[in-house]
């Protein structure tokens, strides 16, 4: 109980000291991997204010238990690297934190587009459509190649969206 009042008390602070920013961040990544799933909700919820990039692994290592998964993905939101986009782009295809996702693939920018070019051929047709979606807000040069073989597929349920995604990044690109 102590440990995990500890990590809430951490999670609430103002403003980390950014000179003990990774110590705090190294003792937090201890309890992610801790049996009592309470202990690692707190860790996790910890290391959205102290974490870095560095802990981006161990956090997404968290994602793949039900438990964990809403305050993982919510730790990851907060590193704007490919990295931490890739680990969250892998929730797309999941429908309770598809919104989630999206929101926070979007609010990355363009760091987050290799990660979401990959969903916009997936076999579930929402998540591709949600992946143009993304793709049309954040998108560069680079997703045009895939928007374009989309929009002129025979997969009507994405071709509509990917069309659309496609006028605004090529818009936007020139």
């Amino acid at each position: 109980g102590r440990c995990i009042a500890a990590c809430d008390r951490l999670a609430k602070v103002y403003v980390p000291l950014p000179e003990r920013r990774t110590e705090v961040a190294k003792a937090l990544e201890v309890h992610v991997t801790a049996k009592n799933g309470w202990l690692q909700k707190a860790a996790l919820r910890g290391l959205k204010m102290w974490g870095t990039p560095e802990n981006i692994p161990v956090i997404a290592s968290v994602t793949e238990h039900w438990f964990t998964r809403g305050e993982a993905l919510h730790a990851l939101a907060q590193f704007k690297t490919p990295e931490a986009a890739t680990a969250l782009a892998k929730y797309l295809p999941a429908l309770g934190e598809r919104a989630f996702v999206s929101a926070a693939l979007k609010n990355m920018g363009p760091i987050a587009e290799k990660a979401v070019i990959p969903y916009v051929n997936d076999k579930d047709g929402w998540a591709g459509q949600e992946a143009c979606r993304i793709l049309q807000v954040i998108g560069t040069a680079e997703c045009i190649p895939t928007l374009t073989a989309m929009a002129n597929s025979d997969n009507n349920f994405v071709k509509g969206v990917a069309r659309d995604a496609l006028k605004v990044v090529q818009g936007r690109v020139k």
